[in-house]
């Protein structure tokens, strides 16, 4: 698929150093997953539970993606169901689960900056990016 060659490519352009690095020097690295689908419209070929940006985190773990990098802390993010509906004042799919998962998202991402960790987050659709974003503005920082 699409994404499986994006993956590939990542994986493959990283420097070699990059894998072989100690566990130590990147103890301060943070992997959270946040495979949320909810921005995007259900296509016809998906499954029930919507379109597959979900299934992002299994395959980084398929590539030993963590592994290579040695980063031992991972966090897997819950996301609400996927339904679809458009809200009708907004025009956004999933408007209400959206809202709900950038809170989460931005609360798991401002604790680990302030325990002084380097969150890396994978999604997931765009919608990722605002739970980021909403965290930086809660940090009130200057990041970019």
């Amino acid at each position: 698929s699409c994404c499986m060659k994006r993956i590939t490519l990542i994986l493959l352009i990283m420097p070699f150093n990059v894998y072989s690095q100690k566990k130590s020097e990147n103890r301060d690295i943070v992997f959270i997953s946040a495979p949320s689908n909810l921005g995007l419209m259900k296509m016809a070929y998906a499954d029930k539970l919507g379109p597959g940006v979900r299934k992002m985190a299994s395959v980084l773990d398929e590539f030993k993606f963590c592994e290579r990098l040695a980063i031992e802390q991972r966090i897997l993010l819950k996301v609400p169901g996927y339904s679809g509906k458009i809200d009708r004042q907004s025009g956004v799919r999933n408007h209400d689960r959206i809202i709900k998962f950038t809170k989460k998202l931005a609360s798991v991402v401002t604790e680990q900056i302030e325990k002084g960790k380097f969150p890396i987050v994978s999604g997931g659709d765009c919608s990722i990016l605002l739970g980021s974003a909403l965290a930086m503005k809660m940090l009130k920082g200057k990041y970019g």
